[in-house]
């Protein structure tokens, strides 16, 4: 194709996720046909790891598929890496055993050249939650032939998110943040915290006194909060990588006497975290739909393998999904959200 494959990755951009590795329906058949000899299309979900979040969105990748007569696999990278990931890619397009693939890049730039690969092999690619392309903050299409996109702009989402601080602020000087993020070198976390230091320029009164890394995992993110709080007792807020994480800190701020002394935010309006808030027990949330995501990017992924016209618009922004829904969860509107993990 002209272009020399790169090797170089983000160091531990996912590198500590849940590894899981997926072939549950067997082998496919050749791609570009539409489906195997039985013509049933099969879908690639290819991941670079597997968390509650990603489970949610292989759930509605395979609604899409049982409403459309196609068979999806979860495929995630052993190792929970981008190299590990573009392995799995790699395997894909050499043995052609999928008709389409809905790829969650861990890097989307990284995961480029084998997707522009698999297009050119005849197998559709549609990319889920993470922009495929040089782009991370694009909810475009971004690579020639690519036949979908159902993805968000970090920037757009954490400035939703940094609102929240905001609100969460008012009144307080100075208010001391403590934001715990899943892993660093991770792109959309990259773009969390660059946009937030840029912003708080303007909020003289919010200062990020610590930040801290929990690889979206609850059981990680009791030491890690417990270590930023107890250095840093003089916090107002504390936000986590994702809802289950933040969730998690309740009982470190039982334990450190700060109940009522810190707000926590979360994120992703996961079952917990909707109740979380519904009862006090967390400050707010945003709101991600990552079942609806993983459905919309599955119909997309199987009407391309099937040559049928692509659901308009073939690029979908995230963050548009239920624009009647307001994008920042408080307890006065909690009610109004259903949690999709």
């Amino acid at each position: 194709m002209g272009k020399t494959r790169t090797r170089v990755f983000v160091a531990g951009a996912l590198g500590l996720g849940l590894a899981l590795t997926g072939c549950a329906s067997g082998q496919g058949g050749d791609s570009g046909d539409g489906g195997d000899a039985t013509g049933e299309v099969k879908v690639a979900y290819l991941v670079g790891h597997v968390s509650d979040f990603t489970k949610a969105q292989l759930a509605g990748v395979e609604r899409a598929g049982a409403e459309q007569g196609a068979a999806v696999d979860l495929v995630a990278a052993e190792d929970s890496s981008a190299d590990g990931q573009d392995k799995k890619c790699q395997d894909i397009v050499t043995a052609k055993t999928y008709d389409a693939i809905v790829l969650d890049a861990a890097d989307g730039q990284a995961l480029t050249i084998c997707a522009e690969e698999a297009i050119a092999a005849g197998i559709p690619v549609v990319s889920g939650w993470t922009a495929l392309g040089p782009d991370p903050r694009s909810t475009e299409i971004q690579i020639e032939g690519q036949a979908g996109s159902v993805v968000l702009n970090p920037e757009e989402y954490y400035g939703q998110m940094f609102d929240i601080i905001v609100n969460a602020c008012e009144g307080i000087d100075p208010c001391k943040v403590v934001s715990v993020i899943g892993f660093k070198g991770y792109t959309p976390e990259n773009i969390r915290v660059e946009s937030w230091e840029e912003r708080v320029q303007d909020h003289p009164n919010i200062e990020f006194v610590a930040w801290g890394e929990d690889a979206y995992d609850a059981a990680s993110a009791v030491p890690v909060a417990t270590d930023l709080l107890r250095a840093n007792p003089d916090a107002s807020v504390y936000t986590g990588s994702g809802d289950t994480t933040t969730v998690a800190v309740i009982p470190v701020l039982e334990e450190l006497g700060l109940i009522g002394k810190v707000k926590l935010i979360g994120d992703g309006a996961s079952e917990r975290g909707l109740e979380a808030v519904k009862n006090g027990d967390m400050y707010g949330t945003v709101p991600l739909f990552p079942n609806e995501l993983g459905y919309q990017a599955g119909l997309r992924a199987i009407a391309a393998a099937k040559g049928e016209a692509i659901p308009d618009p073939a690029a979908l922004n995230v963050n548009e999904l239920f624009p009647e829904l307001p994008r920042i969860i408080d307890q006065s509107n909690a009610d109004l959200f259903t949690a999709e993990w």
